[in-house]
């Protein structure tokens, strides 16, 4: 059985990295291509033993993308995937409504998951909030997160998403940035004689690479199609 052909976009960044020790860590995935922009430090350099960090398309064939890079390289990128007919999972957060609209659009030609979050804990921090807002239809509902000094979007791609599944408007929902967290977020019921508060907290990105990897397994081969994480776990 030949191994999964994958390509890691955004291949420099922290979860670049942390992508390409979870994929190593598989005998039954083959890192093919490895890229980042034009102007990257680490350009031409070894990403693994098969690949090196390049700006270019490889050549010969790829089953599925990993991304994590930046609303920028995605939206660049998109039409050499759709092209490739090559399946998609992405971790970009940030992105505007002409990007969502695109990768709309794309998902009528190759499978796409684009998930804020890659962590199985979070889906079930999705369901469980949920639950808990129907259970607690008169409770107040705000979200805090909080994330590294270095994260560039706020409020998180996590949060809006809680958000808007929750049926709450973006006020209340609160971006904490400071040291080195890799990523927390709590929704708090707040109902008239008691509290309700759910927790979520990524101790290390590994969590995210190793989520990303596994939908990416299971996303590659698939129709086309939009998918989410709630289709996979």
């Amino acid at each position: 059985m030949k191994p999964l052909r994958v390509l890691v976009l955004g291949a420099s960044g922290r979860m670049g990295q942390a992508v390409r020790d979870a994929l190593r860590a598989r005998e039954d995935i083959a890192i093919v291509a490895a890229l980042v922009s034009e102007s990257s430090s680490v350009l031409g350099e070894d990403f693994t033993e098969s690949a090196q960090y390049s700006c270019q398309w490889p050549s010969g064939d790829i089953d599925v993308v990993i991304d994590f890079s930046t609303p920028e390289s995605l939206a660049r990128w998109l039409p050499t995937i759709v092209e490739n007919k090559v399946a998609l999972v992405s971790g970009v957060t940030g992105l505007d409504q002409e990007l969502e609209d695109r990768l709309q659009s794309a998902s009528e030609h190759i499978p796409v998951m684009v998930e804020p979050n890659m962590s199985v804990g979070v889906a079930l921090l999705y369901s469980l909030a949920g639950r808990a807002a129907e259970a607690m239809p008169e409770a107040r509902i705000e979200i805090i997160e909080t994330h590294h000094i270095h994260k560039k979007d706020a409020p998180s791609g996590t949060a809006l998403r809680l958000a808007e599944q929750l049926g709450i408007p973006a006020e209340q929902v609160h971006a904490l940035r400071g040291g080195e967290v890799v990523g927390d977020h709590t929704v708090h019921l707040l109902a008239g004689g008691e509290r309700f508060e759910i927790t979520h907290r990524a101790q290390d990105r590994r969590a995210f690479a190793d989520g990303a990897v596994k939908m990416a397994t299971k996303l590659a081969g698939r129709a086309a199609g939009r998918y989410t994480m709630a289709d996979m776990v």
